[in-house]
């Protein structure tokens, strides 16, 4: 069974965090640890959600994916190109936290639908 997640994001927050996830993924593969590189990931997220704050990430359905992360609500998630799901959720501070690094989205069998502006 398929989970349908709607993502809604703008145009310029989308080409930032691909800029980011990529410029990331460059750096990791060199010489950050994983702990790292999700530590950094984690602010750069947090910033670009100050920057565009009226982006939201919306997930329609949780039952499966708090089966298999025994995850409590609230839970996001941002797709980035066809390669990676980034799942996050918001703590007790607001804070983003990250559930990943990446997840494969094949594995947690997500179905991506994007509205863009």
């Amino acid at each position: 069974m398929k989970m349908l997640t709607r993502v809604l994001y703008s145009r310029s927050f989308y080409e930032s965090l691909v800029s980011t996830i990529n410029n990331c993924k460059h750096r990791n593969a060199s010489n950050q640890t994983i702990e790292e590189f999700v530590a950094e990931f984690n602010n750069t997220i947090n910033g670009l959600r100050d920057a565009f704050n009226s982006v939201e990430v919306v997930p329609t359905e949780f039952e499966r994916l708090s089966d298999i992360y025994h995850l409590s609500k609230p839970t996001r998630k941002i797709s980035v190109n066809s390669e990676f799901t980034i799942l996050y959720r918001y703590d007790a501070n607001e804070n983003m936290v990250q559930i990943g690094p990446f997840v494969d989205k094949d594995e947690i069998h997500l179905q991506i639908q994007s509205n863009k502006d």
